[in-house]
């Protein structure tokens, strides 16, 4: 008797476990990462030192921006198991907001240890984090690793065209962002780096026409107003760059007396 009854016992405490964690994979997948996070979080009280639920956890808390808690959860998910998921998920959050890049580097890199073949997340997430501490060409292998593995990712080719613009290929980075502004509709950062390239290979019609279609799709930044004026000034533009001079300044009251020093320096 008492055998059976610890048999049901067993069953309905695994039973319990099973159907929360059954519950937050239907809500992590559907987007409603609360009630996932709420349903994985009784998984886990009753089913203690489950590396699986506690990386499913990790995911719905990264998902609604609780980082800390997320990387937490990963470590403590690790600690029992040494997977890439585990890895890969504490390198974005480390990488969030440039929490821990230096840890998000290392992450990536045992993700690739554990799993190299098309690891496209690791090779890419780690190339990002290489641009962030402006290791361009250590980013610029990580990148091309990862558009080998998937050659239509769209942002791939904007981080690489971004890497070949920092280190003089501008004639690839204008390749790599052309083919960006093709796949994409209204990527504002796209029109506003392609500007900056058309800018250093001294294209300047083209170079204003990407900036005034940045300003159109809703850049409010300075330093847009300031790379357009001094396109204008290549132009013969003087009345358009001077306006955008002055835009610029009221932008970024840091820049105030810039019209006035361009002025003086090209009279």
């Amino acid at each position: 008797m008492k055998i059976r009854l610890s048999l049901f016992l067993l069953l309905v405490f695994l039973t319990s476990c099973m159907d929360h964690y059954e519950l937050g994979e239907k809500y992590f997948k559907e987007g409603d990462y609360k009630n996932a996070e709420i349903h994985f979080e009784r998984a886990a009280k009753i089913e203690r030192g489950n590396w699986r639920i506690l990386y499913n956890l990790a995911r719905s808390k990264e998902e609604l921006g609780k980082y800390d808690k997320a990387i937490e959860l990963y470590s403590q998910s690790l600690d029992i198991k040494n997977t890439t998921a585990s890895h890969l998920g504490r390198a974005r959050c480390y990488e969030h907001n440039d929490y821990y890049l230096k840890g998000a580097i290392i992450d990536y890199s045992e993700a690739l240890k554990i799993k190299r073949k098309d690891n496209f997340e690791a090779f890419y997430g780690r190339g990002r984090v290489y641009i962030k501490e402006v290791n361009y060409y250590k980013a610029l292998w990580d990148i091309n690793q990862a558009i080998n593995i998937k050659p239509k990712h769209v942002n791939a080719y904007y981080h690489r065209a971004i890497i070949r613009s920092q280190i003089g290929d501008n004639t690839g980075a204008l390749n790599d962002m052309n083919y960006v502004i093709e796949k994409t509709d209204g990527f504002l950062k796209a029109h506003f780096n392609r500007g900056i390239i058309y800018q250093r290979l001294g294209v300047h019609k083209s170079a204003v026409r990407d900036f005034d279609k940045a300003i159109n799709l809703g850049i409010k930044k300075a330093d847009v107003y300031v790379r357009r004026g001094k396109s204008h000034l290549q132009l013969g533009n003087t009345i358009r760059a001077f306006k955008d001079f002055e835009v610029a300044e009221k932008l970024n009251p840091k820049l105030r007396g810039l019209k006035e020093k361009i002025r003086l320096k090209s009279s």
